[in-house]
Formats: C-alpha cells, structure tokens, sequence
C-alpha cells in the first residue's frame, strides 16, 4: 500500500475479546507504521466534567480493523479505530479508519 503523504509513524494493537468481568487486552499487529493521523473535520466536544471527545482520521499502509488501538508515535496520542475503509485504485491502495480519542466522563 502506499501513501504520498506521510506525517508519523503509528503502531496498531489488535483488540482480544474480553472474558466476562475482564478488560480488553490488546495483541501488536504492526509498528512503526508511516501514516497521516488528521481531523478533516475539527470535531471535537467537551463535557462539563472537562472531558472531551476527538475525532480523527488516519490513513495508513497495513490492516487495521474496528475496535483496533492506535498509538501515534508523533504525539503518544492513542484512539481506538471506530470504522474502517480500504482504498484501491491507480496505486495508491490505503487504508482508511476513523478514530476516536475520549477522555472524562464523555462517551466513547
């Protein structure tokens, strides 16, 4: 896959389905991935706890799948992958996924 436009470098966790009562656990799936982590359309909301929630999109050259963690290595920033999309044509096959950042009380 190949992108023209590369600002950081991402790792991607793969999420294992938790055991009742257990939390998520998360299985490396790629590292050191060149990627563009963006927010195309600003949003971002704030609780009056002062939690937020940020949406972004990330375009990358490896697999990602939905409920993925990804951590950019630029900002230490880590979201979870709320959807993802796969691009093909004229070679310049990427992935696509929406990603979401909350902290506070916000819902994810």
């Amino acid at each position: 896959m190949t992108l023209l436009l590369t600002t950081t470098t991402v790792t991607v966790e793969a999420a294992n389905t938790p055991e009742p009562h257990e939390g998520t656990t998360y299985t490396p799936r790629a590292t050191g991935v060149a990627a563009h982590v963006s927010s195309p359309s600003g949003r971002e909301r704030a609780g009056s706890d002062g939690g937020e929630r940020i949406d972004a999109v990330l375009l990358c050259g490896t697999t990602v799948a939905r409920n993925d963690r990804v951590t950019d290595a630029g900002t230490g920033d880590v979201y979870r992958v709320a959807w993802v999309q796969e691009r093909t044509g004229l070679g310049l096959d990427h992935t696509k996924a929406g990603l979401v950042r909350a902290t506070g009380a916000v819902a994810a």
